[in-house]
């Protein structure tokens, strides 16, 4: 298996994951996740384009995850693996073609990268049980 596919679907141990957001320009602080259902609620929040969500586990940070409010009911999801020789961020999408959809901070997002509510919280809870991604998503990586 592909090393770099191998980090994105290996179990993670419990460590405690945080999590923070903006909500119309107002960033919150850093507050502990509680459980895997709060992120519904947290994804749910994110109500005006722009809103994010960060979550990710305890220093030294090891994984995070992102996400953004890019149109009503339209969101944009990241993942990633931090490690000594960089990070592996995965852009995710719907299907296999997701792999290949293109992955660039200074990119905006296509069609098959803009997960409705309902896979956001699928992918996210996915990712924060240390699952990686469920089937039928795929994941454009970038290496920083």
């Amino acid at each position: 298996m592909d090393e770099r596919l191998d980090l994105m679907l290996q179990t993670v141990g419990e460590r405690q994951l945080w999590w923070r957001a903006q909500y119309n320009e107002d960033l919150s602080d850093w507050s502990e996740l509680q459980s895997l259902g709060q992120l519904a609620g947290l994804v749910k929040s994110l109500a005006v384009p722009g809103d994010w969500l960060q979550v990710e586990d305890e220093e030294p940070i090891t994984r995070y995850a992102q996400v953004m409010l890019i149109d009503a009911g339209a969101f944009h999801v990241e993942t990633a693996a931090c490690r000594p020789e960089g990070t592996y961020n995965w852009r995710i999408g719907y299907g296999s073609a997701a792999d290949d959809a293109g992955n660039s901070p200074a990119s905006g997002t296509e069609g098959m990268q803009e997960l409705d509510t309902a896979s956001t919280i699928e992918v996210l809870t996915s990712w924060a049980a240390g699952r990686g991604l469920p089937l039928g998503y795929g994941a454009a990586l970038h290496m920083y």
